[in-house]
């Protein structure tokens, strides 16, 4: 349907009808229009690849400058995927049109019998130097090796990116996918290639890392990896922290994720982290403090030059230590732009730090910080910033249901001491914290003029109608409610005020285990302003309300729509015909996504299903 509709903007002069015949539109604007089509192709589901084959099937036979000129200048921002032969084949097919700016995601795990195509595929590489990522597949060290032997002559600066399994339950399964020369040696003459991220998985019943560097020699250049992942999954217990350190010797990326739950942070593997000078980001996931060496580890941080991004996950450490810790860090860093924290004690919840309590001689001057993420414990620490920081854009809250506020100094403070927030989320459960945070966050709304986007997520509780009126009255362009109740007529109430105050900056609007009443129903198709709706329905009548939305509303471009279960009662089957109707009428909708809960398909009954696909497919492709 599409096609059809732009395909007069594409025909030969002579063909177009006479009254527009000297018009024609330019070559930029008609590849504007091929670079759309392809996105909205390339996103549709997972089935792009033979959409993007009859893409080019019918866009080479429109003209000869279709053909020639401006479908070899389409492209995509994004990666292509190679899992299998045919993958394989239709990429070789589109990529002499559409480029992929982010390269290839190659997983051809059978390489036996594809010599042929693999040559071909090896060649458009050495001409067209297109990126290769190697992380599709659970690929052991061996089959990477056999797989760039047969892209051997490749430029060196081509694989951007390879993934490292080492995993026990690998071993076997995998075996067939290599081809018969298992035996030889697999280093041969490539490589070293230049990649930029590379990430290692492994377990305990594995040494993979402790010879990490012989079995890696002469394949990846250590000095070009910017981004270095480490994942372990093990049992046992606490892995060998010499092979996280051999790690540590050998590279020095910018960027460093490691992720061990059974690590034990001891003080020579901080110094290990900290060695490397040229760290900008940091994220680690790990398991005990067994020395207390948190202290020592912030204090080392402290003077670190570079590192921007900071996030800390860990269990079993003295979280009572941790506000003076953080105030200390922030005192005296200048560089730090981003920060997420989320420590687990012990029974170390039941109180919050007083600000008193804290070290009273500290004051955070730090304006280089523009994303915190914490929990409530910590909140205080923010009272300690000397005259705030007009740099702060984004806060993250995490409530839990464990936590009980001493004092609620760090909450009706926050407006005041970042007055630019543009983004506020705060997460929580039950109802103890709902009023602290429900005052906090309506002042934020009524005092930082900068906030955009609020993402409210509750659980057992819905937002009260003084939050929604500070809502109404606010510039907010992206509002998240992800409430987790099982039913109440006052939040369908309240949502009802929410759609039909038709706020005028408000664009895109999430909202979880919405129940529908009439009144909100209404509100919902008379809205105005909204562009974007995500909605999770408890619901029945699915149809009936989708046929009045798609007929009534002219403002949503893209509608995602998720029932609580893929089965449709008897009754609604009635409304399908209107729904289809309305659906394929519609003139404002440019994505409908709808799906259910309780699996990745509905079950719209069989004799509406094909029609339903179809409009899907001419309509919204």
């Amino acid at each position: 349907m599409l096609f059809k509709k732009i395909g007069k903007l594409f025909k030969p002069k002579e063909e177009v009808n006479s009254t527009i015949e000297n018009f024609q539109l330019p070559d930029i604007i008609l590849l504007r229009i091929l670079n759309e089509l392809v996105k909205e192709i390339y996103y549709f589901e997972d089935s792009h690849q033979n959409r993007l084959k009859s893409f080019i099937m019918t866009f080479t036979i429109v003209n000869k400058n279709i053909r020639d000129n401006l479908l070899k200048k389409v492209f995509l921002r994004e990666k292509y995927s190679i899992s299998d032969s045919n993958s394989l084949q239709c990429y070789l097919r589109i990529s002499k049109y559409i480029t992929f700016k982010k390269g290839i995601d190659f997983g051809l795990g059978n390489l036996k019998s594809k010599e042929t195509l693999l040559k071909e595929f090896r060649d458009h590489l050495i001409e067209k130097s297109v990126p290769l990522h190697l992380t599709k597949l659970q690929l052991q060290i061996r089959w990477i090796i056999e797989i760039l032997k047969h892209l051997q002559g490749i430029n060196n600066d081509i694989v951007k990116s390879i993934t490292v399994w080492s995993i026990s339950s690998l071993q076997i399964s995998t075996t067939t996918s290599l081809t018969d020369n298992d035996d030889r040696d697999m280093s041969g003459q490539i490589g070293p290639y230049n990649i930029d991220t590379l990430r290692i998985v492994f377990d305990d019943q594995n040494d993979y890392i402790r010879n990490f560097n012989s079995e890696l020699y002469g394949i990846i250049n250590a000095e070009t990896v910017k981004k270095l992942n480490v994942d372990y999954f093990g049992s046992k217990g606490r892995p060998d922290s010499i092979k996280f350190k051999a790690l540590c010797n050998v590279y020095s990326p910018i960027s460093l994720s490691i992720s061990y739950d059974c690590l034990v942070l001891l003080p020579d593997i901080i110094q290990e982290l900290i060695r490397n000078q040229k760290l900008e980001i940091l994220k680690l996931v790990i398991g005990y403090d067994k020395e207390n060496v948190i202290p020592d580890f912030f204090r080392v941080l402290k003077e670190h030059p570079s590192l921007t991004e900071l996030k800390l996950l860990f269990t079993n450490c003295d979280i009572d230590t941790l506000p003076n810790i953080i105030v200390d860090y922030l005192s005296s860093n200048r560089v730090l732009r981003s920060l997420y924290l989320d420590p687990k004690g012990q029974l170390l919840f039941s109180l919050q730090p007083n600000s008193r309590d804290l070290a009273k001689h500290n004051t955070i001057r730090n304006t280089s910080l523009q994303r915190l993420s914490t929990i409530p414990f910590l909140l205080n620490v923010l009272d300690h910033w000397d005259e705030g920081n007009p740099n702060l854009e984004e806060i993250q809250l995490h409530f839990s249901e464990l936590e009980r506020c001493s004092s609620t100094e760090g909450f009706v403070n926050i407006y005041k001491k970042f007055p630019n927030l543009s983004v506020l989320s705060s997460t929580f459960s039950g109802e103890a914290l709902q009023i602290h945070n429900e005052s906090m966050v309506n002042l934020v709304i009524k005092h930082c003029p900068s906030l955009k986007e609020l993402v409210f997520s509750a659980t057992r509780t819905c937002p009260s109608i003084s939050l929604i009126q500070h809502i109404v009255s606010s510039s907010l362009v992206k509002l998240c409610l992800h409430i987790q109740i099982t039913s109440s007529n006052n939040y369908a109430e309240h949502i009802h005020l929410l759609f039909s105050s038709n706020i005028k900056t408000l664009e895109n609007v999430e909202i979880r285990s919405l129940v529908l009443t009439d009144i909100l129903s209404k509100s919902i198709i008379e809205n105005t302003t909204i562009y974007s709706l995500d909605i999770r329905i408890k619901f029945k009548n699915h149809f009936k309300f989708l046929s009045k939305l798609l007929s009534k509303n002219s403002s949503l471009h893209t509608l995602t729509y998720c029932t609580s279960s893929s089965m449709f009662e008897n009754s609604e089957h009635s409304h399908i015909p209107k729904f289809l109707n309305s659906l394929e009428r519609n003139q404002t909708l440019k994505s409908f996504e709808f799906y259910s809960d309780s699996g990745p398909s509905l079950n719209i009954p069989k004799e509406y299903l094909k029609k339903y696909n179809k409009i899907i497919f001419d309509k919204l492709l």
